[in-house]
């Protein structure tokens, strides 16, 4: 009986430390993101000056550019 119960045991403490790693590396994760876009963002179009969507990105340029911080 004490052999399953230390097991038991050892598996809770696995756990948690996985828990604790995994937490860690998504703590350092969303810190990084923070940072994003820490470059000025540039929107590229594959089409022609005065078309449809040209028209639509000028339209969501100032959005994007506000939403950015830029």
């Amino acid at each position: 009986m004490g052999e399953g119960r230390q097991g038991i045991r050892r598996a809770g403490r696995l756990t948690a430390t996985g828990a604790t790693a995994a937490l860690t590396l998504l703590w350092g994760a969303a810190l990084a993101a923070a940072l994003f876009p820490s470059k000025p963002v540039r929107l590229l179009l594959g089409f022609p000056p005065g078309g449809a969507t040209d028209l639509v990105a000028r339209a969501i340029q100032p959005r994007m550019s506000a939403g950015f911080g830029q």
